[in-house]
């Protein structure tokens, strides 16, 4: 059951008369529908009203920061509009073993209420406040982890502590907005797309109720739920929700993946669900590479976010007694280094790195061309039975490689009966970009208010002391 989903609609919420829309799975139709904002502990609690709209269509009056470098005052857009990068002081201290923080949306600025707040070490949760605050009483000096979520309209996140004697303070902590939800009736099933060609496919009677299912890309490794196990690269990185929805039927998930490493077809990569108890990635199966290495399936049993990882290197080879394959191939700026398609200007050694299997004394062509097809470095090399290598390509001419796109390809075989594993990278002479500084917007009411990334809790001062008793919206106790 497709769903159509305009250009660019990805990460914002559709709106009609200022109120978010959904998506809505039903066979051969596509229905808009404004969300009702409310009580309850259901879907759709915490979502802005019309009026929260207008405020947020506002945001170029309030204030924007980052979180990265110093910062002496409240950092506001420049004259043109743009944001002024700016960052906060250091880590700020409020009071013995108290941990803090305000949460707020990472493009409105608006604070971010309802969302669960749990110590991962401790297992103490609560819910921030109206106003998007949090705090814990009574955490003892050391490190800790806090994570973000799950929550009904963002990304769950987590932040890392390192606790000292007069506590802790995140101070603003912005949350990425999850996509427009598909509304998905158990009887009929239907499709929850993501960015690119990433969908989560459901059968019909997969769920015992409806549910407003949003699936999320999360392109950017600071803004994984939690990092990815030592040693694993991860290739995608989807946020799945509801969180811990099991289904009585396996749903197809379909991922987009990378430009490079690039997959042969059939190939299998695992894939990784996150334990929100835990904050950790658990293997739970594999994906098979579909044809062509753009995308990737996994059956999976349960909603909640996934990490594909790409194999151990030389773990994608073939078996020795299989046809010759090459199955994993990429370059990097080192042997066995990250894949990556932009080098430096005065870069000497480009590798060609690549899986193999199958092998029988083969031959095995790396060759290199420009945009005009001259070809600037080729080399032969004979494997047998299966493994890995990185091929050290030199230009032609044997100095660094010249500013330009360049088309890596590998071919089995001499002449070549398998050819096509390509990969496109440049030489740039642009500077390489250093840390990506986070901006911080903050919305005009909480700028109105003093709040600034120096100053989180503006006039109000720090958030007060949870109630030590008693329980909070959704049965959950209070930190």
């Amino acid at each position: 059951m497709a769903i159509h989903v305009p250009p660019g609609s990805h990460g914002h919420h559709e709106r009609t008369s200022g109120r978010p829309r959904v998506r809505i799975a039903l066979p051969g139709i596509i229905v808009a529908a404004g969300l009702l904002v409310g009580g309850g502990c259901g879907w759709g609690k915490g979502l802005l009203s019309g009026g929260d709209a207008n405020v947020a269509g506002q945001v170029a009056g309030g204030a924007v920061g980052t979180l990265t470098g110093q910062s002496t005052a409240t950092p506001t857009p420049d004259a043109a509009g743009s944001p002024v990068r700016s960052a906060p002081p250091a880590a700020r201290e409020p009071g013995r073993g108290v941990v803090a923080g305000r949460l707020i949306d990472s493009a409105t600025g608006l604070p971010v209420p309802d969302v669960q707040v749990q110590l991962i070490e401790s297992g103490r949760r609560t819910l921030s406040g109206p106003d998007g605050t949090f705090r814990f009483d009574g955490v003892p000096a050391g490190s800790l982890t806090v994570a973000l979520g799950p929550s009904d309209d963002h990304v769950i996140g987590s932040r890392p502590a390192a606790v000292g004697p007069n506590g802790y303070d995140f101070g603003l902590v912005p949350l990425i907005a999850a996509d427009a939800p598909t509304y998905i009736a158990p009887e009929l099933g239907g499709t929850a797309a993501g960015c690119g060609d990433t969908r989560v496919d459901i059968a019909p009677n997969a769920m015992d109720a409806p549910a407003a299912v949003r699936v999320t890309c999360i392109p950017d490794e600071a803004a994984f739920p939690a990092p990815a196990p030592a040693g694993r690269l991860p290739l995608a990185v989807v946020d799945i929700a509801p969180g811990e929805r099991m289904l009585t039927v396996p749903a197809t998930a379909t991922l987009s993946l990378p430009a490079q490493p690039r997959f042969a077809a059939g190939v299998a990569l695992d894939v990784l669900q996150l334990d929100y108890r835990r904050l950790r990635w658990n293997r739970v199966g594999s994906a098979t590479v579909d044809a062509g290495g753009e995308t990737a399936r996994a059956v999976i049993g349960t909603l909640a976010p996934l990490m594909l990882v790409a194999p151990a290197f030389g773990a994608a080879g073939a078996a020795a007694d299989s046809p010759p394959t090459i199955a994993r191939y990429d370059v990097a700026a080192a042997a066995d280094g990250a894949p990556i398609d932009s080098f430096a200007s005065g870069t000497l050694i480009v590798y060609a790195g690549f899986d193999f299997g199958g092998m029988m004394n083969t031959t095995v062509r790396v060759k290199t061309t420009d945009r005009t097809g001259a070809v600037l470095f080729e080399s032969r090399r004979p494997y047998t039975d299966a493994g890995r290598d990185n091929v050290p390509m030199i230009h032609a001419d044997g100095g660094a490689w010249p500013v330009g796109d360049f088309l890596t390809t590998w071919s089995i075989g001499e002449p070549p009966v398998a050819v096509g594993k390509s990969v496109a990278w440049s030489v740039t002479s642009r500077p390489t970009p250093g840390p990506t500084a986070i901006a911080v917007v903050i919305a005009p009411d909480l700028a109105r208010a003093g709040v600034s990334v120096d100053a989180p809790y503006g006039q109000a001062g720090l958030p007060p002391r949870a109630v030590p008793v008693g329980s909070l919206d959704c049965g959950r106790t209070p930190g």
